[in-house]
């Protein structure tokens, strides 16, 4: 009898062992689950993050280029407000030295008292040395404002050119920058689609060790449920000796003379007690069987409902990414089927192992 308490109690540890396998499975298989949403909601992010950077560089490299422009702007406005400001000084001056010599010509007119008309010749002639050369000046410098106004207009026509041309050198830039960042894209995403692999393939990896781990466990708890079958069956048969006893005991004690009755009162209590003890082992053992065919029942539900479930997984996983061809040779089903044929096979060649001892 301790031999079998000990086995139960072996079998109670092995339940609760494989209880706690089952819920670890499927522990793993619910992490295994949001690893892959996150994946894609990563991917996802991804994908947002690189189209926001595309724009904010087409952005940053139009206010760039609008910037140059502005500042280009800016520096020929101003060149021409100075050329302006030096053009407006020069004719003040020219005009008040005309002005100047106008008013001595009304004068001269006036103390002669003639009307006489004086070219250009004669005016210079007739004016003072002074005005003369300031005469002489502005003719030179208006000959030079016409020199500088025909340069500045070369001068206009080359920046416009260097404009251009640093234009142009602009748009080749930008287009080699854009070409660049589309082979960094590609990089980046061929790199994305890598690690997309990667981690399908581990996932699906992780199924498959996950799935043996499962198929152990369910092939360890039919060696229990034999063991649990070999022990209610050596308990019914003890039962079947004990009840025996009993009623040989009962029949003898009824069929007694207590005349010629040679037990004596203390023999007929210790049998009682006897009988009373095998019942109350006969009614442990029935309770121990109970509780371990409930832990039992429950333990196989739990698993068939995590092989099912994990076959489910399988399969859509199988189906979506279609690597079966590719990478394993055999279906999930057809695997199914090898290993309860090789788990049948196992289970009868050891009842047939424990039947022969």
């Amino acid at each position: 009898m301790s031999d079998l308490k000990r086995q139960i109690k072996m079998l109670e540890g092995k339940n609760t062992h494989y209880m706690q396998q089952c819920m670890e499975l499927e522990e793993e298989l619910k992490k295994s689950a949001m690893m892959k949403s996150q994946v894609d909601m990563y991917k996802k992010q991804v994908q947002e993050l690189q189209i926001r950077l595309s724009e904010e560089t087409k952005r940053a490299d139009r206010a760039e280029f609008e910037n140059k422009r502005a500042l280009e702007k800016l520096t020929s406005v101003q060149q021409e407000r100075e050329r302006l400001v030096i053009e407006r000084n020069s004719l003040k001056e020219s005009l008040e030295e005309l002005r100047c010599m106008q008013l001595q010509k009304e004068s001269n007119n006036d103390g002669s008292g003639t009307e006489t008309s004086i070219g250009d010749s004669e005016l210079l002639d007739a004016v003072p040395p002074e005005i003369r050369e300031k005469l002489i000046r502005l003719q030179h410098e208006n000959k030079m404002l016409k020199i500088n106004e025909g340069a500045t207009v070369d001068k206009q026509l080359t920046l416009t050119r260097s404009m251009l041309d640093d234009a142009k050198s602009r748009i080749n830039e930008l287009e080699t920058d854009n070409r660049l960042a589309n082979r960094r894209i590609m990089e980046l995403e061929s790199q994305i689609e890598d690690l997309h692999a990667n981690q399908s393939a581990a996932s699906i990896q992780e199924d498959f060790e996950l799935k043996q781990k499962l198929n152990s466990a369910i092939k360890r708890q039919k060696e229990a449920d034999a063991e649990i079958q070999s022990c209610s069956v050596t308990i019914e048969s003890l039962e079947s000796q004990i009840e025996a006893s009993d009623v040989m005991v009962v029949v003898v004690i009824k069929t007694l003379d207590p005349k010629k009755n040679s037990y004596s009162p203390l023999d007929l209590v210790s049998l009682k007690t006897q009988l009373l003890e095998k019942e109350k082992i006969i009614s442990n053992l029935e309770r121990e069987a109970d509780r371990t065919r409930a832990l039992q029942d429950m333990e196989d539900k739990i698993i068939t409902t995590a092989f099912y479930n994990l076959g489910s997984q399988l399969q859509k996983r199988v189906a979506e990414e279609r690597l079966t061809q590719a990478g394993i040779g055999q279906t999930f089903l057809s695997r199914q089927r090898q290993a309860t044929t090789r788990r049948s096979n196992l289970n009868s060649t050891g009842l047939a192992s424990r039947f022969e001892h």
